[in-house]
């Protein structure tokens, strides 16, 4: 067979059986150690039968059609080199973990496919108490301002998709609600691919951060009856969010004020006395997790119990 082919040398072992072609993209690697790894290789019937496959140079040719060239670097990295991809804590990059899982869920690698998504677990955590810190416990590097950018979403969106680790959507929508609505239905070349959502991805986003963003602990604020019941105590608590705040709470609603000390420093509520700071900070972690146990619903996904024992398999266990 002859063609334009770009050979890739860190890829390219001159005692390997077989060339894997994706767009073009030639690795030359050993039909032994895919077998070790991937299922789909170990099972594929015409590896076995070298005459069934196009030759290239003497040796058996694959073509993967539907592969990216970048996603089988990363994976064959992780397959032939010893710490390209460790668990965390260990460092990576999104690019790494998004060829790794996306190839490792296809070719059925699973202990790949488990540290790819460990990863991911660390960026887009279930736990509503880790919510808050999730960009910090993230194992990849994050944009210089430490934030989430909007292809990250996007991509990571898709992956999750197509890798089935629906668990990992609601901590990815979470963090969508700090973007403008026009966010869900452009396109953002993030890592020299074009990223978007789908189309139902496009529809649950804005229906689910719309109802999100009317979410309220207006009982934390409003209820008359809570702590002490004095007029200055109501009167201050009706005063604390200012307009700022009202702005800036749909963003992240569930990790607005999430850290407790807050009513300690804020001096709008100096004359709130401890009685009702206690029961305002009762009132607010019961509507946060309220929240968070209805969070799949905005979003039309799975409830808790399916979407934790999914990632329980997958991990094999949950945090």
């Amino acid at each position: 067979m002859s063609g334009n082919f770009t050979r890739m040398p860190e890829l390219w072992f001159d005692d390997g059986s077989i060339i894997l072609n994706v767009q073009s993209h030639l690795f030359r690697v050993h039909r032994a150690v895919l077998a070790l790894h991937c299922a789909f290789f170990r099972d594929m019937a015409s590896l076995a039968q070298p005459d069934s496959l196009e030759m290239y140079e003497g040796l058996p040719l694959l073509t993967l059609r539907d592969d990216h060239p970048q996603d089988m670097t990363h994976f064959l990295k992780a397959v032939y080199f010893p710490h390209y991809l460790d668990p965390p804590p260990s460092k990576t990059s999104f690019e790494v973990i998004e060829g790794v899982l996306r190839l490792a869920h296809k070719y059925d690698a699973p202990s790949l496919r488990r540290c790819a998504l460990e990863h991911l677990a660390d960026a887009f955590t279930t736990d509503i108490n880790l919510l808050g810190s999730s960009q910090i416990m993230a194992t990849y590097a994050r944009t210089p301002e430490g934030a989430f950018a909007g292809g990250e979403l996007q991509a990571a969106t898709a992956l999750a998709r197509e890798t089935h680790a629906l668990w990992l959507l609601p901590g990815i929508f979470y963090h969508t609600l700090q973007f403008p609505l026009d966010h869900y239905v452009s396109q953002n070349v993030w890592l020299s691919r074009a990223r978007r959502y789908s189309v139902e991805d496009t529809a649950i986003c804005l229906a689910g951060c719309t109802k999100l963003r009317q979410e309220y602990p207006f009982d934390m604020l409003f209820d008359e009856e809570i702590g002490c019941e004095e007029e200055e105590c109501m009167l201050a608590r009706m005063r604390l969010f200012t307009p700022s705040d009202i702005s800036k709470f749909p963003e992240s609603p569930l990790t607005y004020h999430a850290d407790q000390d807050w009513m300690v420093y804020d001096n709008g509520l100096a004359v709130v006395c401890d009685e009702c700071k206690e029961e305002m900070r009762r009132k607010l972690y019961q509507w946060r997790h309220d929240v968070w146990e209805r969070f799949p619903g905005y979003f039309n996904l799975p409830n808790w119990n399916e979407l934790l024992q999914t990632k329980k398999s997958d991990l094999g266990y949950v945090v």
